[in-house]
């Protein structure tokens, strides 16, 4: 396993009172724990060491607490997944190991640690198909591979869980929007969970980069990907499976790109489960929790950010349609319009004697359907008795069984 060299130095405070006493503690290969007193308003520069990334676990609040490194100026923000008594900073990420910060206590008053991470860097670019390179929109779309991005770092050994999935909880790291080594992001994550936190592993079962790059996250040893239980949701994980858009979106939208690889992740495991991407499900902290929720749906936080969770709504239909697209192949004799359909829709009948129509949500519940009026060899039926979501239709007609998944938004 690789090792890192951490050089400890020296260590320098200087702030507006008089010099706290510190104590350095390792928490793993590649994290160091600085502890010691602050009081508000002070400034404290830290220097002798090498790290890719930096949070604070503190005591009172942030007010206008920062980290400055340089010519950088780095805001620090609560971290929305800490969910222990004391509270933690957001993860600080810099693109290349630094040596020195300075960190103005704002509003923070007592006892503070301060997580100093190097994670190392993965060697070279990494070589992975992109999304538009994959033709197939119904398959697992391409991911970076716990077994690339985790590269010289130690692996998580621990019993894991499994669970059901009935909501996938969408994210955001948090982290900065000018990082571009997108794997080194997820392995400052990664640290910072493991050792800064004292995880089993990273929370989440999946990170999606802003240029649509899909890392596979929490490592599910022998079992499935999509099934193991992580920790993202307010410390109520069963039943979720979590997805992290790298990057923060309280004022800036997820790119296109991201949005594009976060459709065909949720349109794969929402077809793969049976999930309707509209619909709804109980939840210990949420009796009506969205399938495709963000994490403020479960718990007081700002994630995923506002400007991703204005856009719940468009990456659920997105979900829909890529999954209605990549459904049965449509056959010559078997056309359904308009879809999504919003009044009603159409079908226009086969040559057959024999037209029977069946519709069924996504958990397999049949609803009763008939169509208000034949003409012309096209059957037209009203959805006003039915809640918006993902349906699937079952038209047989002489011989044949045709499905098609059928989108409602009422």
């Amino acid at each position: 396993m690789r090792k890192y060299l951490w050089v400890l130095v020296s260590l320098f405070i200087l702030s507006t009172g008089n010099a706290q006493q510190e104590q350095w503690r390792k928490a793993g290969s590649n994290t160091r724990i600085l502890q010691t007193t602050v009081g508000p308003q002070q400034t404290r520069a830290f220097a002798g060491f090498e790290a890719t990334g930096i949070a604070i676990k503190y005591e009172g609040t942030l007010g206008e607490a920062y980290v400055a490194t340089g010519s950088k100026v780095y805001s620090l923000t609560p971290d929305e997944h800490y969910q222990e008594k004391d509270k933690s900073t957001n993860l600080l990420i810099f693109d290349i190991s630094i040596t020195h910060f300075e960190l103005f206590t704002g509003n923070m008053n007592g006892n503070i640690e301060v997580v100093i991470i190097n994670a190392g860097s993965v060697k070279g670019a990494l070589d992975i198909p992109r999304l538009n390179q994959q033709q197939d929109e119904c398959s697992m779309p391409v991911m970076v591979d716990q077994s690339v991005w985790r590269a010289g770092l130690p692996e998580p050994s621990y019993n894991r869980s499994f669970t059901v999935t009935e909501n996938i909880i969408i994210h955001h790291s948090a982290t900065s929007n000018e990082a571009d080594n997108y794997a080194d992001v997820v392995r400052n994550i990664y640290i910072y969970h493991t050792q800064g936190n004292g995880w089993s592993d990273i929370g989440y079962n999946y990170l999606i980069a802003p240029d649509g790059t899909i890392f596979k996250g929490r490592d599910p040893g022998s079992g499935e990907q999509d099934k193991v239980i992580g920790a993202h949701f307010c410390g109520k994980n069963s039943t979720t499976m979590g997805i992290c858009l790298m990057g923060t979106y309280t004022e800036i939208p997820p790119s296109e790109e991201t949005l594009a690889a976060l459709d065909r992740l949720l349109a794969w495991k929402s077809d793969k489960d049976n999930l309707d991407p509209f619909g709804q499900n109980s939840h210990p902290l949420n009796a009506s929790l969205p399938v495709i929720a963000g994490h403020r749906d479960g718990c007081s936080t700002e994630c995923p950010g506002q400007k991703t969770y204005d856009r719940l709504s468009e990456i659920r239909y997105a979900t829909a349609e890529t999954m209605e697209a990549c459904g049965e192949e449509e056959s010559p004799a078997f056309s359904l319009y308009p879809n999504p359909a919003s009044s009603y829709f159409k079908v226009a009948l086969s040559d057959s004697e024999i037209h029977k129509f069946e519709l069924y949500d996504m958990r397999g519940l049949p609803f009763n359907i008939s169509p208000t009026v034949v003409q012309n060899g096209v059957a037209t039926f009203s959805t006003g008795s039915l809640v918006s979501g993902m349906y699937i239709l079952h038209y047989q007609s002489e011989g044949e069984l045709i499905k098609r998944r059928l989108i409602i938004s009422n």
